[in-house]
């Protein structure tokens, strides 16, 4: 069965082209994307869902990403190493910056996986729903992606910036 795009995803994909027409031709550039439903917070780290990932694919790394075949690429890590044994993961990281200036440590990495993965991956949100809810780094982040987010009015409008960090 076919089902025709939404009017909200043609829409995107009309503004997107325009906005890169633009930069093109050397203006400003400015991206304007709709998507369908308010995301609640800016955590990757607690959902797949899309609403989230529409905005805070833009505002933070990831220590590898997925090239066009699906394969880890390097990303804030930049270069890996496993033991022989396949145990032990070692990363070489990217000299990087939080959106306040504050360099990107390995300490990061560590309470990243210590205190946000391994106890509210998507897994397990449906158990922590109200304690996620109230953590103010889920809509007030500090990335190291390319942009940051510089206004978010619930219902209404997300506003990203360029990173300049």
């Amino acid at each position: 069965m076919y089902c025709a795009p939404s009017i909200a995803a043609r829409l995107s994909v009309w503004l997107l082209a325009v906005a890169c027409a633009r930069a093109a031709a050397g203006a400003d550039a400015v991206a304007i994307v709709a998507i369908d439903a308010d995301p609640g917070h800016f955590n990757p780290a607690i959902t797949t869902g899309s609403h989230v990932h529409a905005v805070a694919d833009s505002l933070f790394n990831g220590l590898v990403g997925l090239d066009q075949n699906q394969q880890p690429m390097p990303d804030l890590a930049t270069g890996w190493q496993v033991s022989p044994d396949g145990l032990t993961y070692t990363f070489t990281l990217a000299e990087a910056l939080w959106h306040d200036g504050e360099p990107f440590t390995s300490a990061d990495v560590k309470f990243t996986f210590e205190n946000v993965l391994l106890k509210h991956h998507a897994r397990t949100r449906a158990g922590l729903g109200a304690l996620i809810a109230g953590i103010d780094a889920n809509t007030k982040p500090i990335g190291t992606g390319p942009f940051r987010l510089a206004r978010y009015e619930r219902d209404a409008t997300i506003v990203l910036e360029r990173n300049k960090s």
